[in-house]
């Protein structure tokens, strides 16, 4: 069981003026740049989608900031890929964070070094869990933990009586 986490709003959210995402796969009927920043709406029932998409394609998605952002998580929600990278711009370079070649995952976190002042990050595409499936990505979130819930809560005194019909738990 793992702990409770809090987090800052995402640096890649609407709310972003400074923020934009471009899609690109060089072979793929579409790309779909018209619709990449549906992974930054905040619903879970649009997604961003290429289309004619094949894995050799290494689709790339680049997100750039703006501004230096301190980040510490990037979570890709509700996705199709199996095999990707993710780099990040420090303002002078590219540096690499993370490398997945086997995921079966729908939703997975990847961690920034601590530090790091990402200016843009690439995630490039070399496979999805079905074989050349379309890539689809729900949320892209690039964010910062700001805290974490120290301590579990101790449920005491709970009471179950059949036939009841309110349920109380005390703690």
């Amino acid at each position: 069981m793992s702990q409770i986490r809090f987090f800052e709003i995402s640096a890649s959210d609407y709310t972003n003026q400074n923020f934009s995402f471009t899609a690109t796969d060089p072979l793929a009927d579409d790309a779909g740049q018209i619709i990449v920043d549906y992974m930054r709406n905040r619903n879970l029932t649009s997604s961003w989608l290429t289309t004619g998409s094949a894995d050799v394609n290494n689709t790339e998605l680049l997100a750039e900031f703006g501004d230096a952002q301190d980040l510490t998580s990037l979570f890709l929600v509700k996705h199709n890929l199996k095999s990707f990278t993710l780099d990040y711009f420090n303002g002078t370079t590219w540096a690499n964070f993370a490398t997945v070649t086997d995921n079966e995952k729908e939703t997975t976190e990847h961690a920034f070094p601590q530090g790091a002042s990402v200016h843009k990050i690439k995630l490039t595409i070399t496979g999805t869990i079905i074989p050349d499936s379309d890539k689809r990505i729900t949320q892209f979130l690039a964010t910062r933990q700001i805290g974490k819930l120290e301590a579990y809560p101790e449920i005491s005194r709970m009471t179950h009586t059949q036939g009841i019909r309110n349920n109380k738990m005390l703690s």
